[in-house]
Parts: C-alpha cells; structure tokens; sequence
C-alpha cells in the first residue's frame, strides 16, 4: 500500500500534478471525488457536503453553527461523538448523518476522516488537500507534498484557467490560501505554511508541472523508505 498526500498553494497548479502522478502510479485519485464518497457515506446530496469542503466558515459564524447545531442534536436525543465499537475502521454514525443535515462543519470534517482512513488502508491512493497530511502525519508507508509557486505563476494559472483578470485572480489566490490555512489550524492546529511537515516541497514556477510529477512519481515508487525533507525549487 502506498499513499501520497498533496498540499498546494492556490494556483501553483497541484491538481494537474496530483492528477499526473496518480496517472502514473495506477493509483486512485481523490480530489472532488472525495466529496461525492462522503455524501454517499452520509446518504446525503453532494451539495450539502460541497459548502464545507475545503471552506471554513469564519470563526464567528462557525461558533454561532456549532452552538445550534449542538442544541438540535441535544433536542433529538443525542449526546456525544461516538465511533462504533468493535470495527477495525471507523464507520459513519447516525449522529454525524443528522449533524451534517443540520449544517454542522465539524460533521463534514470527520466524515471526510473517516472515509480517507478507509481509503489509504485499502490501496494506493493520491489525495489532494483536506488537511490529509495532517490526518495521516503518523501513518507509515505515506508520502506528503506541498506543491508551491511564485505568486506571479499562480496569478497567470487563475487568469488562464478561470477567466479572471490579474487583480481578481490576486484577490482569489489570498481567499482560498486563508481558507485552507485556517481549515488546518482548526482541526489539526498546525501552520498549512510550516514546511516541516512534508517529505517534498516543490516549486511548479520553477521545475513545471510535469518535473514536479516526475519527481514524486519517482519518491512515491519508493515508499516506505523516503526520508524527510527535500526541498526541490
């Protein structure tokens, strides 16, 4: 079994590398396709599972969430997270179910654990972002990347991909770099920035999008014995 995380900078292109290296590995890739497995787990629609993916809510109004949807869960007699016993992985419970109908973020993070903890210990799988290297920071036979550009790269890639102009695409770039930083921070407490974390930093600005698939392409065929850290720029 082998799985690889990848973390990247919005517009720094990771997708297409994520997708390159899967491609090349035959592994399973996990990006979008995340969400979908997640609500299926839930038996809910995908879009009431796309609202929170990779978004977190600004801590005031994540707060405010959390405290009614603790209320209604309350209301309907329930009491606390559980994990049911006895299973060798963990299984989505009815209370995380009710709890992501009710809008409840925390419910949509630890669906998403749970189905990646399912997926990485039953084949080789690319995982792109969710705080995945967090998650599986301990887990052996793991491989984490953080993909990384130039901002003046990344503004190219959101005009060229999205139709923004550069100060918009700017603009972008800081939204979604601050939303997954705080993602991480809120449920794993650690820094998205701090490079300490991953095996591979690589710089698509410099080495492209294909060098940078070659290169952990070639770290992921010799999984589990890759050492920490290479900084590839």
């Amino acid at each position: 079994m082998g799985v690889i995380t990848i973390s990247r900078a919005y517009g720094s292109d990771g997708r297409t590398v994520g997708l390159r290296v899967a491609e090349a590995l035959g592994y399973l890739y996990l990006d979008k396709e995340l969400v979908i497995r997640v609500a299926l787990e839930a038996g809910v629609p995908v879009s009431k599972v796309e609202c929170f993916d990779e978004q977190p809510e600004h801590p005031v109004i994540h707060m405010f969430k959390k405290a009614l949807t603790s209320s209604a869960l309350e209301a309907l007699g329930t009491e606390s997270w559980t994990w049911v016993p006895g299973r060798a992985s963990p299984v989505v419970t009815d209370l995380e179910a009710k709890a992501l109908l009710l809008m409840d973020e925390g419910a949509y993070v630890r669906l998403t654990q749970k189905v990646m903890w399912r997926l990485t210990n039953g084949g080789n799988v690319v995982i792109m972002g969710r705080g995945a290297y967090a998650y599986l920071a301990h887990q052996p036979d793991v491989l984490h990347v953080r993909i990384v550009a130039p901002e003046t790269f990344r503004v190219q890639t959101v005009v060229q991909r999205d139709g923004l102009s550069p100060v918009e695409a700017a603009k972008q770039i800081r939204k979604v770099d601050q939303k997954r930083r705080r993602y991480v921070d809120r449920y794993y407490g650690l820094n998205w920035d701090a490079l300490e974390y991953y095996h591979l930093v690589i710089n698509t600005g410099r080495i492209g999008v294909e060098g940078a698939a070659d290169i952990i392409v070639q770290a992921g065929r010799r999984l589990p014995n890759v050492q920490r850290l290479a900084f590839v720029t």
